[in-house]
């Protein structure tokens, strides 16, 4: 009897494995990298530092593939992602200079939590029959008010994630809600600036050689197909289901968040 050849079923299991990475991508604009990291790390056995790169590799091309259908239906602004990008660089380099605040990491699990739930029951409308006027976003600027709000709240949204060990996950909510954009708007632009905030840190790391590449290069089919799928779906769903599917996110995220801090305070035997 001939062996299986186990270099195919490990391409096989990656190729699985990047397409509800790219999936969630284009339906969340964050969720591969949130889930590559760790993922990729456990599954191909990864140096940290690898399994970044590699899991990068993978977001980059889901996030790509997903600006088609986004792009095609005109759902981005490409200035408004310029001026997010450049806000997030800035606040990331202030968290970085405060360091982190491991004191308050069960805080922002809550608010994960609870903003996440808040989101979902106004997705299915519990919010609007309790209240009759559902949650509201807050009156948006026009004009150059309207950028400059943005980009202050890039600058805080960047310092909070570094301290809170998160990436962008708050700024689609973030931008229906405080920016008042349209979710479909808010997702499409959000991917945009994922895109491009990937593309140099890809680049350096490949260069570092800080990359597997055959796993990056399996994985990421199954994540540009996984994105177009995603994004397909996305442009496709009411506002209702998109503000809904962010919702569970933030609670899965605030979740996960309180339970791996719970787990690392258990005394080991």
């Amino acid at each position: 009897m001939a062996r299986p050849n186990l270099s195919y079923l490990k391409n096989m299991l990656l190729f699985l494995f990047g397409l509800p990475l790219g999936l969630l991508t284009g339906l969340t604009g964050t969720a591969a990298s949130v889930f590559a990291r760790p993922g990729v790390r456990y599954l191909l056995g990864l140096h940290p530092a690898r399994a970044i790169g590699t899991s990068l590799v993978v977001t980059f091309f889901a996030a790509l593939a997903s600006l088609l259908s986004f792009a095609q239906h005109d759902f981005l602004r490409g200035w408004l992602a310029l001026v997010l990008l450049i806000g997030l660089s800035v606040g990331k380099a202030l968290g970085q200079r405060v360091g982190a605040v491991p004191p308050l990491s069960w805080l922002w699990g809550i608010l994960l939590a609870a903003g996440g739930v808040a989101m979902t029951a106004h997705g299915l409308g519990f919010l609007t029959l309790a209240t009759g006027r559902g949650l509201l976003p807050f009156p948006a600027p026009h004009g150059l008010l309207f950028y400059a709000a943005a980009l202050l709240l890039a600058v805080v949204l960047g310092a909070v994630s570094h301290w809170m060990g998160l990436g962008a996950e708050l700024l689609v909510p973030l931008e229906i809600y405080v920016l008042g954009l349209p979710p479909t708007l808010a997702l499409g632009t959000a991917i945009l600036v994922l895109t491009l905030a990937s593309l140099p840190g890809v680049l350096l790391l490949l260069s570092r050689r800080q990359i597997e590449v055959q796993s990056a290069t399996w994985l990421s089919f199954g994540g540009l197909l996984g994105g177009l799928i995603g994004a397909l779906w996305a442009v496709s769903l009411p506002s209702n289901a998109l503000i809904t599917v962010f919702g569970l996110l933030l609670a899965l995220l605030g979740v996960l968040r309180l339970w791996r801090r719970e787990e690392a305070s258990e005394p080991t035997q």
